[in-house]
């Protein structure tokens, strides 16, 4: 057991007693939201295999060993941590400047390692992993003591300034909620159970509330922050930032439903709750007073109906106050597309825009994944509010349309004329700007730049594929082909002085990850147009997992029994046909697994047959078995056959005359 394992290996001074568990126990009594009716994981058996012993590699070694230590440690007794701070007062007569300074120093020593005594064990193999020694109060602390230790001193003593070394300090706003502290906070609250932290979670991000957001990551408002901000919403490691929905949400029930959203009145409900569980309240009464009593959810309802709006609804009230970017006029909205400035004050040439000039408010969309943070900086929101009323950067001189920079819910993009100078139906083409750069520092020039993409790079000279280079929303990248392949371009490369010479290097560097033009000649292989079904194209391309059918915007992946250079439109059709009404595949619903493959033909030189499909392997059973039943067996083995038949025979026919009665 561990108890004996930590007395032989350790010492009895290690094995916790009574006073812990007691401890232990109250705490858990005390804690909110405790549930002790599942078994914390640990080593299987009666005896624990020591990880050095469990013949594990790689992670499983890793997980294992984390297993047993945490086990071990929550045997054994506490650390014992003298932590020690000292203040010192500086008297100097010829320095001014330190006289009356204090100095401050804090270290600590472990007076009694504890459980600490099984991570030390694992550091001298490897290092401790900070995360298994953390105190409750989320302070690391060392298996082996705090490297800064300090001298034996008593209060009063006198010392000698050797040496000042500077440290800068500066402040920092409180970190965003990361999965870990949000559900520590929702514990200490007392709000939820451990079996809902993951779909409270869950429920945020997939109604849009928060988002995924790393501290270095593009701004919205440059180019390629959408993209970037996309992409981040895959990690869940990274901290939860709230979009403006969430604070439009948050000011609304805040102004209706104050009770109701208060964490005190969350926590009291899940008490309530539990006590509905255990047979000590009536539900139908609770859910009674919850909905038609005094102050319920019907009777708000029903006031927040009359006072309210849908356009106050949808107003975003941010932290600080309700106008943070100081500016008169200025609301920042929410709507079916996202959000958006509603702009009534005076316009930035000084006429008033909601006098004589202009009667209508400026409205403009702002990016989707924008936070709030970037809202409250003034001359960043004027240089929004001056691009909307005038965005017009110059003419193009070849078409002779209007170059516009505009704002839209997937951030900046340069926009060529307007609806109405295109046919009906016809959106105007548009491109946007490049990964981080800063809409303000967009000219006539560059948007014009900007607006030539794709750009004709030439000729690869080992493909003899033209190269066409692409600003895509997550990156440039070059096009070699239209049946071949693409290549991102590194985020170093400036691409509006990208050279063909580079390019041709960025495209050789691709070709040899993929083994060569023999590779790449194979991938083109695989690339056919097959026809068009219902005005749409169908082709076939290569994917990272074989071969797939590419039609309109949906991909269908080809079974591996089909071969590719073999499918008709027929048989592309019919699949994608079988895959829309969720019907499994097989190669008798084609034309293409007639024809058998390269390894199934019969070779010339040996002559011999071509394995059998999937088809002629049932039919060939079935003969194998009609064949065994004309041979010769065991007079024995025929005779307690025949019998079991007869039994089962009259079983059934017994069966069916007690149905009929």
């Amino acid at each position: 057991t561990a108890t004996q394992y930590i007395s032989e290996h350790f010492g009895n001074e290690y094995v916790a007693g009574k006073e812990e568990y007691e401890v232990s126990k109250k705490k858990k009594k005390n804690a909110k939201n405790s549930q002790e009716a599942h078994e914390a994981i640990r080593p299987a058996g009666e005896f624990f295999v020591s990880p050095e012993r469990s013949n594990l590699e790689g992670i499983e070694l890793a997980l294992y060993s984390l297993i047993y230590r945490r086990t071990i440690a929550s045997q054994m007794k506490a650390a014992l941590v003298d932590s020690t701070t000292i203040s010192i007062e500086v008297q100097s007569d010829s320095d001014s400047q330190l006289n009356k300074s204090l100095l401050r120093v804090s270290g600590s020593t472990v007076a009694f390692s504890g459980f600490l005594k099984v991570y030390e064990d694992q550091s001298n193999a490897g290092s401790a992993s900070s995360s298994d020694s953390e105190d409750e109060d989320g302070s690391s602390l060392s298996s082996k003591g705090d490297s800064n230790m300090l001298p034996v001193l008593q209060e009063g003593d006198n010392v000698d300034l050797v040496s000042v070394d500077p440290i800068s300090h500066s402040t920092k706003p409180p970190a965003r909620f990361t999965d870990a502290s949000l559900v520590r906070e929702l514990e200490r609250c007392g709000v939820g159970r451990p079996s809902t932290y993951a779909s409270v979670i869950e429920t945020l991000i997939t109604r849009e509330y928060v988002r995924r957001a790393r501290s270095s990551e593009i701004s919205a408002l440059a180019g390629g922050g959408a993209a970037e901000a996309e992409s981040t919403a895959r990690s869940s490691r990274l901290p939860l930032a709230p979009r403006l929905t969430a604070f439009a949400v948050d000011a609304l029930l805040s102004r209706h439903f104050p009770n109701l959203v208060d964490k005190n009145f969350t926590a009291s409900m899940e008490a309530c709750l539990d006590q509905i569980a255990i047979g000590e309240a009536d539900r139908v009464s609770y859910l009674n007073d919850y909905y038609f009593g005094e102050g319920g959810l019907h009777k708000l309802a029903q006031e927040a109906e009359v006072d309210d709006g849908q356009t106050e609804a949808r107003l975003v009230v941010l932290p600080k106050r309700q106008n943070a970017t100081g500016i008169e006029g200025l609301e920042i909205r929410v709507g079916s597309y996202g959000p958006y400035i509603e702009y009534s004050g005076k316009s930035l040439d000084g006429s008033g825009a909601d006098g004589e000039s202009n009667t209508e408010p400026l409205r403009f969309s702002l990016p989707k994944d924008i936070l709030a943070d970037e809202l409250c900086d003034e001359e960043r929101v004027r240089a929004l509010l001056k691009q909307a009323e005038d965005p017009t950067l110059g003419m193009d001189p070849e078409s002779g349309l209007p170059v516009l920079l505009r704002t839209g819910r997937y951030g900046p993009y340069i926009q060529l004329g307007s609806a109405e100078d295109y046919p009906e139906g016809e959106k105007p083409r548009g491109c946007g700007l490049l990964r981080g750069m800063d809409p303000g520092s967009v000219t006539l020039e560059v948007a014009l730049q900007l607006l030539s993409f794709p750009r004709n790079m030439g000729t690869h000279p080992a493909t003899k594929n033209t190269m066409m280079l692409h600003n895509g929303p997550f990156g440039a990248y070059l096009q070699v082909g239209d049946r071949g392949f693409s290549v991102n371009v590194p985020a170093s490369d400036d691409l509006l002085s990208m050279t063909p010479e580079r390019a041709i290097e960025i495209v050789d560097d691709k070709i040899a990850k993929m083994g060569g033009l023999g590779a790449v000649e194979k991938r083109e292989a695989a690339h056919r147009h097959l026809g068009l079904y219902r005005s749409k194209p169908v082709v076939t391309r290569p994917g990272r997992f074989g071969p797939y059918l590419a039609y309109g915007k949906a991909r269908y992946a080809i079974p591996q029994m089909i071969r590719v250079e073999d499918l008709t439109l027929e048989d592309a059709v019919s699949l994608i046909n079988r895959k829309k009404a969720g019907e499994s595949t097989t190669t008798s619903d084609f034309k293409a697994e007639e024809k058998l493959s390269s390894r199934q033909r019969a070779s010339p030189a040996t002559g011999k047959k071509p394995k059998a499909s999937a088809a002629s392997k049932v039919a060939t059973t079935g003969t194998t078995r009609t064949r065994t039943k004309a041979k010769k067996s065991d007079p024995e083995k025929l005779a307690k056959r025949s019998k079991a038949r007869s039994t089962t025979s009259a079983a059934k026919g017994s069966t069916r005359t007690t149905t009929k009665k």
